[in-house]
């Protein structure tokens, strides 16, 4: 009942949820929180959840400021920057941020072409972790890209933790 769990879209919608969305979508899916790849909360006693498959889990707390967020990053919530998307919500100090980025398929990631341009045009400099495996195949480095972005948003380097 504590669980709030929303339907996801690989997009970079971000929404706050408090305790009113108790129990979203527990039982059954419905169309509440539909299309939110983040959820964030100052909340207590509040279970983020998601579903994550090949993409990368991305978990944002602040003891401080009793904060936690939760964000679900593919490829396309990677180029659509949802980490900046979660990150415009808050409202403190990015020195009192963590950010874990947890486990995922790193560069195992297959992209084409297309999607490689794509990733070109963040504000990063991703091709270090693009990996060219033969004509229209890259392997890229989700985990690494979103931590790029989270540093060039202004998360402190020693507040965001990679998983192996």
């Amino acid at each position: 009942e504590q669980w709030v769990f929303p339907i996801q879209t690989h997009e970079n919608k971000v929404v706050k949820v408090t305790s009113n969305d108790k129990g979203t979508n527990i039982d059954a899916l419905n169309d509440a929180l539909h299309g939110v790849d983040a959820l964030y909360t100052y909340e207590p006693n509040l279970l983020l959840t998601m579903c994550y498959a090949d993409c990368v889990p991305i978990y944002f707390y602040s003891e401080k400021h009793h904060f936690i967020g939760l964000a679900h990053a593919g490829w396309r919530g990677t180029v659509g920057q949802i980490v900046n998307a979660l990150i415009s919500n808050i409202d403190f100090d990015l020195n009192d941020l963590n950010v874990v980025i947890g486990p995922a398929t790193s560069t195992s990631y297959e992209i084409n072409d297309d999607i490689k341009s794509k990733f070109e045009t963040l504000p990063i400099d991703i091709n270090q972790y693009i990996d060219t495996r033969g004509t229209d195949r890259h392997g890229i480095d989700l985990k690494c890209a979103n931590a790029l972005l989270l540093g060039n948003a202004g998360v402190p380097k020693n507040n965001i933790y990679i998983t192996n």
